[in-house]
């Protein structure tokens, strides 16, 4: 099961569940502005369909994927607010994307993992968190972790460029 999000701005403000293996596309500028909760409730993903554009995703509440086992994809640009969390509660998150985080949490849950897969600039201001007792793989792109970085779970790089300021585990 899909959906495609074209063109339009959404402003979200209760809940999103992609169940399962569904998904859905952005395409043609559409825009989410996520005040609530976007939920991955199994191995589904969020996907960018054509051209970048301004196509993306603001987190003021929650992205998370809080089931499946297997492998979810987040190929969303996403600009991480203040006060944002993005988690991964089980499985693996591809995140395939840039993405800009301003005082927001990344939390990934024992078991879990958090993988940066593409070759996109991803940045993480002083005042964002990432964290947790899972794995975070750093795969690709350039990565510049600038607020506290406290996995206490596994951290890999497998490729790109990262930069982590300020480990605290």
């Amino acid at each position: 099961t899909y959906l495609t999000i074209d063109t339009r701005p959404i402003a979200n403000a209760g809940s999103i569940v992609v169940p399962d293996t569904g998904y859905f596309y952005m395409s043609n500028n559409a825009v989410i502005t996520n005040g609530g909760t976007i939920d991955l409730q199994g191995d589904g993903g969020i996907y960018q369909s054509g051209a970048v554009g301004t196509t993306g995703i603001t987190n003021n509440g929650t992205i998370k994927k809080s089931g499946g086992t297997g492998i979810s994809t987040f190929n969303m640009a996403l600009i991480a607010q203040s006060g944002s969390q993005f988690l991964v509660q089980s499985g693996t998150m591809y995140f395939g994307a840039a993405a800009t985080s301003i005082g927001a949490t990344f939390t990934v849950s024992t078991g879990a993992t958090l993988y940066f897969t593409t070759g996109d600039t991803r940045t993480f201001d002083a005042a964002s968190t990432i964290n947790g007792a899972g794995t975070v793989q750093w795969g690709a792109g350039t990565n510049t972790v600038n607020g506290a970085y406290n996995v206490t779970g596994s951290t890999l790089a497998s490729g790109g460029t990262t930069t982590l300021a300020s480990v605290t585990s």
